[in-house]
């Protein structure tokens, strides 16, 4: 038991290493081999700095409506 919790934790942090490393240095050697799986965890990350983007944006508008409104 003790064995197959330790391989679970190495392989988490096996999948996360790569994630990161492949998507902080974006050198034209990496690109070819971080190409296919880039795309997926990069637009998640992309769409998710979007999401926050926009949401940050208008909830300040929306506060000041609701403030001069009343």
């Amino acid at each position: 038991r003790r064995g197959q919790e330790a391989t679970v934790g190495a392989e988490l942090e096996w999948d996360h290493e790569p994630q990161v490393l492949s998507f902080l240095p974006f050198v034209p050697s990496t690109a070819p081999v971080s190409h296919a799986p880039t795309p997926a965890p990069a637009k998640a990350a992309a769409n998710r700095v979007t999401v926050t983007g926009p949401q940050a944006g208008p909830v300040t508008p929306a506060a000041a409506t609701t403030s001069t409104s009343p």
